[in-house]
């Protein structure tokens, strides 16, 4: 009907033509050209919470597993049922870098030496029809979790003096100058686990010692030992016992 119009009257036909263009013209001076266009792309928001805890042990203990894992799902239509089995694979069809569970949670490597961007293929097979497969593309990113700081151990003080309980003139000196408290600053490792001896020989464990001079020679070198790092940490101190004659000081020697 509308082409027997068009057939009958060419002229407007042509006119109606014309215009179409026209009007074409212009709407492609007015159409905004962008080299970003403002497009919102699928997104996820995850809220954690975590009271008490610091920015360090958050980001540790929540935002980097959270990160580093995505839990998949399949659905299999037109078979005995839903179950499937899971497979992680790369690009060229080998061993994927990350892993997936028989539930579907798909856990990212470790950074270590893989590259800064790589791809694993998550394939779904039905177990009723080995031949029904479903692909998902996971895209890893990121320079991957920094490397756990080493541990240390610092002992304080780290040179003291201090007097016999006994001999000489001895008794005239206080007894808070014949014992000394010694404390291990410890970090990236439990204080509780430092462990104190003396010549090889364990006398306390914690992240104090108080330390007696009855009994030790001249010098003494006290160590601080964390064994619970890959190798053990170690700090130490000595100690100089001391003699008091009156009126002077005598030095490196033993009670009398």
């Amino acid at each position: 009907m509308i082409s027997a119009v068009f057939v009958r009257r060419p002229r407007l036909a042509i006119v109606v033509a014309i215009v179409i263009t026209l009007a074409g013209l212009i709407s492609i001076t007015r159409i905004p050209v962008a080299q970003f266009p403002d497009i919102v792309p699928p997104r996820v928001q995850v809220t954690a919470n975590y009271p008490g805890a610091s920015a360090a042990v958050v980001e540790a203990a929540v935002a980097q597993p959270l990160e580093a894992q995505v839990q998949f799902s399949a659905f299999v239509y037109n078979a005995p049922s839903n179950r499937v089995t899971w497979q992680v694979l790369d690009v060229q069809g080998g061993p994927g870098a990350g892993t997936i569970d028989a539930a579907g949670l798909y856990l990212a490597p470790d950074k270590g030496s893989l590259p800064f961007g790589l791809t694993d293929i998550v394939v779904a097979i039905s177990v009723d029809d080995h031949f029904r497969k479903a692909f998902a593309r996971v895209a890893i990113v990121g320079l991957g979790p920094e490397p756990k700081p080493a541990p240390w151990v610092e002992v304080y003080p780290h040179r003291t003096y201090l007097y016999y309980p006994s001999g000489y003139n001895n008794d005239y000196i206080d007894g808070c100058n014949k014992m000394q408290l010694f404390r291990a600053l410890v970090c990236h490792a439990d204080p509780a686990l430092v462990e104190w001896s003396i010549s090889g020989v364990p006398v306390h464990t914690g992240p104090e010692y108080l330390f007696t001079s009855s009994g030790w020679p001249s010098s003494v070198r006290i160590d601080a030992t964390v064994p619970a790092t890959t190798p053990p940490v170690t700090d130490w101190a000595t100690v100089t016992l001391l003699n008091y004659t009156w009126p002077g000081i005598v030095t490196d020697l033993a009670p009398a």
